[in-house]
């Protein structure tokens, strides 16, 4: 995208639930290009629209040994007995993919358009 634009980031079609924090870095790497933002989308030269196609945590969790039962008793409720793990291991991963699409405001021509972006963490 060419710098220095007056740029409106368009998140319309971009729900996720920690979707703030991802329109937020979105505009933390457009600012940091010296594009300028504007609040809407009139006073833009370029309105930028925000695609997301995952953002997601991963978990993956694995158990060598007996693992904790809830065990009923009458009149008492429910007894817990504790785990006992020989090898216990739980893993999670930040998966993210992004994308965005440049259009010039006034003719609606393509200005640019990135490729997906894969992010792990």
């Amino acid at each position: 995208m060419p710098p220095h634009e007056k740029m409106f980031l368009d998140t319309t079609d971009f729900d996720a639930t920690d979707g703030k924090y991802a329109i937020g870095a979105a505009q933390d790497a457009l600012l940091r290009r010296s594009d300028t933002p504007v609040d809407k989308k009139a006073d833009a030269d370029l309105v930028v629209e925000l695609r997301l196609g995952a953002l997601a945590t991963n978990e993956h969790a694995m158990l060598v040994g007996i693992a904790s039962i809830n065990v009923p008793v009458p009149l008492a409720g429910t007894l817990s007995t504790p785990k006992v793990a020989l090898y216990d291991d739980t893993t999670q991963r930040g998966v993210a993919k992004f994308a965005a699409t440049g259009v010039d405001r006034k003719t609606g021509a393509l200005v640019v358009s990135s490729a997906a972006v894969r992010v792990r963490a």
